[in-house]
């Protein structure tokens, strides 16, 4: 189980399109074209419609569905039950994010966490600048309400709270009528899953997490 200050160590390193994103897991600054030192910097209320696209780094990167496994605190399959706005991470003068919780219905656990989970688990991700735009980091598509896929995750615990962070961007797959979508299509290990199709890749994961026990 990550701590509040392991937090810290999974900072995504934004690399391209000029922006630099506070984000979950880490702080960083940004800066855009988009909003600049005059945009608003209080928590959004009415988010825009367009959609910041950033491409990022991120403290993990796997090469095989063994690697992702074994450094993932907790493993789920299930639904999305609810979305909705959480915390300013960061300084919201200089340019913070506000996260998003997605609140996912379990329906089997893959890779058991240290906690017992509940039927139910808190996944935070990237949502919004602080003046309202919404982001996406690495093709992973906002969480929306009926998604259905699985999520290698990483859990965070402060104090009496516990949150779970998709552990980057080879870490959520959901299954869609053409089959199953990750992020970033050009990763190779991306891709690679994507094939296995759901059925697959829980079974691949599954039979790796029991090898791994």
């Amino acid at each position: 189980m990550a701590t509040a200050d392991r937090r810290w160590l999974r900072s995504w390193l934004p690399i391209a399109a000029g922006v630099a994103v506070a984000v979950i897991g880490g702080v960083l600054h940004w800066r855009s074209a988009d909003a600049g030192p005059g945009a608003s910097t209080t928590t959004p209320t009415s988010p825009s419609t367009s959609v910041l696209a950033v491409v990022a780094t991120s403290a993990y990167h796997f090469d095989a569905l063994d690697g992702l496994v074994a450094a993932s605190d907790l493993v789920v399959t299930g639904e999305v039950v609810e979305t909705a706005r959480g915390r300013l991470v960061g300084d919201a003068d200089s340019g913070g994010v506000v996260s998003r919780i997605v609140t996912v219905r379990v329906d089997r656990v893959l890779v058991a966490g240290v906690e017992p989970v509940s039927g139910f688990v808190l996944v935070e991700e990237e949502g919004w600048l602080a003046d309202g735009t919404p982001i996406m980091v690495d093709d992973v598509t906002p969480s929306a309400v009926g998604d259905h896929g699985v999520w290698f995750l990483d859990t965070i615990s402060d104090g009496d709270v516990t949150t779970h962070l998709v552990i980057n961007s080879q870490g959520r797959y959901l299954a869609e009528e053409d089959g199953l979508v990750g992020g970033d299509r050009d990763d190779p290990l991306v891709e690679q899953l994507q094939a296995l199709g759901f059925d697959g890749l829980v079974a691949a994961t599954g039979a790796l997490a029991e090898a791994q026990r």
